[in-house]
Order: structure tokens, then sequence, then C-alpha cells
């Protein structure tokens, strides 16, 4: 199965465009959902108390297998996307969560990804979310919110 995304082609197996067999070796146990999920929170969490706005996570695991769920923030600006970054390794660490495989885009700062195998995290800066516009790519999937419990039909 190929993805189509702005001129580029991803296949199921690609993060970013990175085969996931690009993905450094880590010795990670496996968890469960829930565990999962309380990760996503915090990431959203850590978004939503710092400079992010427009938070939303799509259940993307139904269509892809190499992740699970996808949470879009935006900053006002490259300097907000660079302390989002900051701010969600953070968070996710506070919690017991992993490190990041990767990030990509920190150059820039206009797109960034923290690809952590079971969630990805795009922090954008308004023009470039727009631009790219993923919630529209990804509008036939479920959008779920952090306040609520992980659905029971996914925990099982």
């Amino acid at each position: 199965m190929s993805i189509i995304s702005v001129g580029k082609q991803f296949d199921e197996r690609s993060v970013a465009g990175k085969p996931v067999a690009d993905r450094p070796e880590v010795d990670r146990p496996e968890v469960d959902e829930l565990t999962v999920w309380g990760w996503v929170k915090a990431a959203v969490a850590a978004a939503e108390d710092g400079p992010g706005s427009n938070t939303v996570i799509i259940n993307v695991g139904e269509v892809l297998s190499i992740t699970g769920y996808f949470v879009i923030t935006s900053g006002a600006n490259s300097r907000a996307v660079r302390g989002l970054t900051e701010q969600v390794e953070e968070g996710v660490d506070t919690v017991g969560g992993p490190k990041p495989f990767s990030i990509e885009g920190k150059g820039q700062h206009e797109w960034v990804l923290m690809d952590y195998g079971d969630f990805v995290v795009h922090i954008f800066t308004a023009g470039a979310r727009e631009y790219y516009a993923l919630e529209q790519l990804w509008k036939d999937c479920p959008t779920l919110t952090a306040e609520l419990p992980l659905p029971a039909a996914m925990a099982e």
C-alpha cells in the first residue's frame, strides 16, 4: 500500500520517507495499548501546557502498520516549535515513556516529526500545518481526545 502526500510517495513501512528498517535498534519491551495511550496523553498535555495550539490525536493504527497514533500540534513560529519539541520529549519522559527513535526537522523548525514508534508527534508552524494538511490527508481515521480514556474497543 502506498500513500501519496505532497508530491512524495511513502509506503506503509516508512515514517517521514525513511524505511522503518532504518530505525536504530532499540531494545524496548512490549507495552500494552493503555501504556501507549498514557504516553500519547502526556505528549498532548505537554504541547497544550506550552505554546501548542489546536492539538489533535488521529488513530492511524488501522491503516498503518508502523504506528498507532499521530499527535498533531502547532506553534506560532519556529521558536515555539523548538520549545514544543523539547516540552513533548520531556513530558513523555516524565511519565516513563521512551525517547524518540528519531526527531526530524530540527534544523528549520517548520515541521518537526518525533518518531516514538507506537506514536508519532508532528509539530508545525501554522503555515506549514496548513500547507501539509495532515488532518485532511488522514480525515478518514478517527480523531480522539486526550481527556477521555482509551476507547474500550481499542484497549482489547
